[in-house]
């Protein structure tokens, strides 16, 4: 499933805001796809989840190239 073009919901996700599971699984399969663990493909934001993405945001930058914030 590509992700280019593809709309951000403004929202802030994660264990205690929860994100609607298919959207969880979408996240999932990119992070697992470039490398970011091993996970579970199984909508849930858990801790391996929740690792992947702080990863994933101290090693990359947003759009206009500034730095990520993991939280």
């Amino acid at each position: 499933m590509s992700t280019k073009n593809r709309s951000y919901p403004g929202q802030v996700y994660g264990r205690r805001h929860p994100a609607p599971a298919s959207l969880v699984r979408l996240i999932q399969r990119q992070l697992k796809a470039r490398g970011y663990g091993s996970l579970k493909i199984n909508g849930q934001f858990d801790g391996a989840t929740e690792s992947s993405v702080r990863l994933f945001q101290a090693q990359n930058v947003d759009r206009l190239g500034k730095p990520l914030r993991p939280d």
